[in-house]
């Protein structure tokens, strides 16, 4: 079995570069998926590892969180 690296939520915030706001709506909207050990939430370094793969995958000008260009507006209005 290989060791798993399990990283804290202000870890994560700080290799993403966002909010803890942020963070939760990743994981609302299931692009984040966390694990609990005992009472503590946990994000598996290798998920967060793919979700910035796929982030770059996308492109550039991708906004985390909301898969709009920068600058876009909500509601598809300029």
């Amino acid at each position: 079995m290989t060791e798993a690296v399990l990283l804290r939520i202000p870890q994560v915030c700080q290799m993403l570069g966002v909010k803890r706001s942020t963070l939760y709506k990743l994981r609302h909207e299931k692009k984040l998926i966390p694990v609990k050990v005992l009472d503590s939430t946990r994000y598996r370094a290798a998920d967060v590892d793919a979700f910035v793969a796929s982030l770059e995958a996308a492109g550039p000008g991708v906004q985390v969180g909301t898969g709009r260009p920068k600058g876009s507006a909500k509601g598809g209005k300029a």
